[in-house]
């Protein structure tokens, strides 16, 4: 599945693919990164991880 990160006026900020019939869970399901990158992975306060993505182009439209 491709995930498409928008701003408030619908410009595309990103976007990257997650592939959930993987059987390992993590970094590996994600990939093919545009206009962002693969930050780092934490835990939650239920121990569950979840990974980080970063925007690379600092020029958001929600602030013009």
């Amino acid at each position: 599945m491709k995930i498409v990160i928008e701003d408030y006026y619908g410009n595309d900020l990103c976007s990257f693919v997650i592939n959930p019939r993987k059987e390992n869970n993590g970094i590996d399901c994600v990939a093919q990164f545009v206009d962002c990158s693969y930050a780092d992975m934490e835990q939650d306060e239920y121990s569950e991880p979840y990974i980080r993505i970063q925007l690379e182009n600092e020029d958001l439209t929600l602030f013009n």
